[in-house]
Order: structure tokens, then sequence, then C-alpha cells
């Protein structure tokens, strides 16, 4: 919480899990990737999910991340693959910035069974530029500049969706005093 009071801003990219019809349909024609990709992300049943009210309340800090635009999120797919990586920037009041970047989910599964990479790169401990390189990287990606991928904006109605089930603060401080 410290990195959000700080003003800290941070954008994130990352993939839906799309089946070979979603990338089929999605591929034969560029005005639906929103449609299918929202379509998919809205097929998660949020409102069925077993949570704790201090998991809810760190969720209402996300969507008030998010609708003070603190939190950008975009969705990068592979036409006939997999775009596995997660990466993301984080850069605080100062310019001081966290870049990450790694194969692994959030899962038990990928926690215990699977061999994963992760790698985390601080600007303020950067003696050799790899933060650049790595930022450079990532500005081609959030841009849609790497031409084997597709990164499109987190579609609006999965926002909404998200914002009616746990948006329940005013304010991103008030959200924040709750955590």
């Amino acid at each position: 919480l410290k990195f959000i009071k700080n003003g800290g801003v941070i954008r994130l990219i990352f993939n839906p899990e799309l089946s070979i019809e979603d990338i089929a349909l999605i591929d034969a024609s560029i005005n639906l990737k929103d449609t299918v990709i929202s379509k998919l992300l809205k097929q998660i049943d949020i409102d069925n999910i077993d949570i704790t009210e201090h998991q809810i309340d760190k969720l209402d800090v996300i969507c008030n991340l998010i609708s003070t635009e603190r939190l950008t999120i975009k969705i990068a797919y592979m036409p006939g693959g997999i775009y596995h990586e997660k990466v993301g920037v984080f850069t605080d009041y100062n310019g001081d910035k966290v870049y990450f970047c790694g194969s692994n989910n959030a899962t038990v599964q990928a926690n215990i069974h699977n061999y994963e990479s992760f790698h985390v790169t601080f600007s303020w401990f950067d003696q050799m530029g790899e933060i650049r390189d790595a930022e450079s990287n990532f500005e081609k990606l959030w841009n849609n500049e790497i031409p084997q991928l597709e990164v499109i904006d987190f579609p609006e109605a999965v926002r909404n969706k998200m914002f009616d089930n746990y948006k329940r603060s005013d304010t991103l401080e008030n959200a924040i005093q709750k955590c």
C-alpha cells in the first residue's frame, strides 16, 4: 500500500485463456478482438466467487486504482499460440521503476508442479541499463508493436462488471483505509 499511497502508477499486460475457436474467430476479423475477449472474460463468474471481506477490500482498491487511471491493464494474445509472459512496470512519484516479467501463473499448479521463471529489475540498482532495454520492450508490447502479438485495451464491459461487484468506495483513499 505504501507504493499506492506514494502516487505509484501500474501498467500490466496479461493474456486471457483463449480456445482455438476464440483465436480463429478473432483472427477472422480485426473488429472482433475486443468482443470475443470481452465475452470470454465476462464468462468468469465473479458474482459467485467465494472470497473474504478482506479480499473484497483489496479488490475495491484495485477497482479504485483502475478508475483513477493509476492501474492500467491491457490484454495480449498470440494468434496460433500462447502469450504466456507476465510483464509490468511500476513507477513511483520519484520516477523510480520496478519492471518484472516471467512465465509463472499465480496458481498452486504453477507454484508446485511447473518450472517457471520470474525476473524483477529495479531502476535504483540498475547499473548496466537493463531496465532501459526492458522498458523499451515493454513499450513496444504496450503499444502493440510486436508483430506476432496482439495487444488491446482491457475491455470496458469487463471493467464495468468488476466495478459493479467490487468497487465499494467513492475514492482510492477510502478504499486504502479499509485495508
